[in-house]
């Protein structure tokens, strides 16, 4: 069986706008055990705004600071990620996609035959968006809609999202 789960910024995070390394933690430990009964998992991973906001000591007043922000807190995020999986024996591999990108043809069929390489050699792909070449998700979105075009594309059993949202909308539920 193959799965996509898709973490929110704020389970990721603490109310402070900390990386939760304990929460994190606890999260990879559950995805090892469904890795151990050697199904297949992609991890669609949110917080690198977040993550980045904490080392930068900035209001993200900007859409350039936010970029910057994803570019460090990326690699702050992939550095847990490893680390974490790491001690369940587990290896990880990175992935930072755009959403346009994931609809032309080329570019689509190049994400997949990487996901599916990796997860044929037993990589993890974790996923997330390239917050520093965009702008338009930076600001009004997360990856839950990637999410979405990946599990599809990746055609897996099961999908799912563990986020503070309760539930499904259509539109944001804040506002």
């Amino acid at each position: 069986m193959k799965f996509v789960i898709k973490i929110g910024t704020t389970l990721l995070t603490t109310p402070k706008g900390e990386l939760d390394l304990n929460n994190l933690r606890q999260i990879i430990h559950q995805i090892s055990q469904i890795i151990k009964k050697k199904h297949k998992v992609i991890i669609v991973t949110s917080g690198a705004v977040t993550s980045g906001a904490e080392l930068m000591k900035t209001a993200l007043d900007t859409i350039p600071k936010k970029q910057a922000a994803a570019a460090i807190g990326q690699l702050l995020l992939m550095n847990e990620y490893a680390l974490f999986f790491k001690a369940h024996g587990i290896q990880i591999g990175q992935l930072l996609l755009t959403k346009d990108g994931l609809l032309e043809e080329n570019r689509k069929n190049n994400a997949l035959n990487t996901i599916n390489t990796l997860l044929e050699y037993n990589y993890i792909p974790i996923i997330n968006e390239n917050d520093s070449v965009t702008t338009k998700e930076i600001q009004f979105g997360d990856n839950d809609e990637l999410s979405s075009i990946v599990a599809v594309l990746c055609q897996t059993n099961h999908y799912i999202i563990l986020s503070d949202i309760d539930g499904v909308y259509t539109d944001d539920p804040y506002q």
